[in-house]
């Protein structure tokens, strides 16, 4: 408390002598004022959070599955009840990390969640998969029916209280998987997935592209209540996965995933940067209609994988996943951050037609895989998946809270150009996985994924909601430096 006390005497000294008082007060109250929690939310089964994101209030929603009944939660009751087997777990968290609500979204069989997003209405957007009809959801029924398939793509639009306001399922005759939604400039949403089979028609329209074979990436441009305004497969002759999606500056669309082999030209477009071996990540970047713009494959000799894609301000975007090889060289550039060994990840920034700004390496000794990026309003981005080895030093900087043991958390936050300006652990004796990462209102970082075992005291703190057993879900929120400390 002294220590704050003289650091806002001298802060204040400085901006009476330089009259740049608007400036630094604000970066005193990002100081001082910003919030640091960390909760459990889980029950007896496996609980698993896939995706976060912040809200208006300060809080946020957070996203996945459970594979056994949660009959309370924080004190609170769920809207709707589980069902059975695996149901979608949509969980509403205050600004200080404690339960606004909860619900189960389900049918017989398994149900996953993959993506939510807050919508400009203060409801949300929720998207994953089912495994088994649901006829009536909540007292509604879907736009678009199940196709009776071993799973379909499954969205779902909730008030902000949590109650079903539409919901709908995507699919055909084959396996139909949604990862990834992102609410969308005119009221709408877009969905990114893969696909095992054609699908001819879906909701009264005919694909922009058509589908090739095998697995393909599939892009779905919903309207604000939930039909089908276009479709497009995206693929070639092999495995092709749409991992994430999102809305680009200039209204078009930025696909990322992952392909096993080359895909010469899509949509009437060649590569920018060409297919190498193996699994490469592709990004591809459609225009408001769905129609292919660009796209571009990043790899090298090993195994390539894209989980997470963000549009940037100057109208490109970043991309984050995982790599098994050294890249030396892409699209010209040499990396920031050198490769060290077995899987690191990679952080590549593309411009605005797909070429390579730059591109870094981010690991050690151990797997070091990221799930998940998102831009930062100070034009960086902030990275977050896990390591199972420790790194003493990463881009010249130390960790911000040290490394445990077996699978920690990692988050790293990169500055404009891919320098390390920080990164942090997050962890203790058992496992622990990020797989979403967003930036909060208040400036610091909200992570979402799970843990395997209790986590006593992070960063001096106990959790707002306590570990239960086996699988948790874990949502930690970070200061806006990378620390985690206790409230006064």
């Amino acid at each position: 408390m002294k220590i704050r006390i003289f650091l806002s005497f001298i802060i204040l000294s400085i901006c009476g002598l330089c009259g740049c008082d608007n400036l630094l007060h604000d970066v005193y109250n990002d100081i001082t004022q910003q919030k640091s929690w960390y909760t459990f939310l889980g029950g007896s089964g496996s609980d698993i959070a896939y995706s976060v994101d912040s809200t208006s209030d300060g809080g946020c929603i957070v996203a996945g599955f459970s594979n056994a009944d949660i009959s309370s939660l924080n004190g609170k009751s769920p809207i709707n009840n589980y069902t059975s087997d695996r149901d979608m777990l949509i969980v509403k968290l205050d600004s200080a990390g404690s339960v606004a609500w909860y619900t189960f979204l389900g049918t017989s069989s398994l149900d996953q969640a993959q993506s939510v997003q807050q919508t400009s209405d203060g409801g949300y957007i929720v998207a994953g998969y089912a495994c088994a009809d649901i006829s009536t959801l909540n007292g509604k029924s879907p736009i678009n029916s199940y196709s009776g398939s071993s799973a379909d793509m499954f969205i779902v639009k909730l008030d902000s209280a949590g109650n079903v306001a539409w919901y709908t399922f995507l699919g055909g005759s084959g396996t139909d998987y949604a990862y990834s939604v992102d609410s969308t400039s005119d009221g709408g949403y877009i969905v990114a997935g893969c696909t095992s089979a054609d699908i001819s028609s879906l909701g009264g329209q005919t694909p922009v592209n058509s589908y090739s074979s095998g697995y393909d990436m599939i892009t779905v441009k919903l309207d604000s209540a939930g039909n089908v305004a276009w479709y497009t497969f995206l693929g070639g002759s092999g495995t092709d996965n749409a991992r994430a999606v999102t809305q680009a500056s200039d209204g078009g669309y930025i696909v990322a995933g992952y392909t096993n082999a080359d895909i010469s030209s899509l949509g009437g477009q060649s590569p920018v940067n060409s297919y190498t071996s193996g699994n490469d990540m592709i990004t591809v970047k459609l225009n408001s209609a769905g129609s292919v713009t660009w796209y571009t494959f990043l790899g090298g000799s090993g195994t390539d994988v894209s989980y997470s894609v963000d549009s940037t301000s100057d109208g490109g975007c970043i991309v984050a996943g995982y790599t098994m090889a050294d890249i030396s060289s892409l699209n010209g550039k040499s990396p920031i951050n050198n490769y060290t060994s077995g899987n690191d990840i990679i952080t590549v920034k593309l411009d605005s037609a797909g070429n390579v700004a730059w591109y870094t390496f981010l690991g050690g000794s151990g797997t070091d895989n990221a799930y998940s990026v998102d831009s930062t309003s100070d034009g960086g981005c902030i990275v977050a998946g896990y390591s199972t080895a420790d790194i003493s030093s990463l881009g010249g900087q130390t960790p911000v809270n040290s490394y445990s043991t077996g699978s920690d958390m990692i988050t790293v936050k990169l500055d404009s150009a891919g320098n390390v300006s920080w990164y942090t652990f997050l962890g203790d004796s058992g496992n622990d996985y990020a797989w979403s990462v967003n930036q909060a209102a208040d400036g610091g970082y909200l992570i979402a994924g799970y843990s395997t075992a209790d986590i006593s005291g992070l960063g001096g703190q106990t959790p707002v909601n306590s570990y239960s057993t086996g699988s948790d879900m874990l949502v930690v929120k970070l200061k806006g430096d990378g620390t985690i400390v206790p409230q006064e």
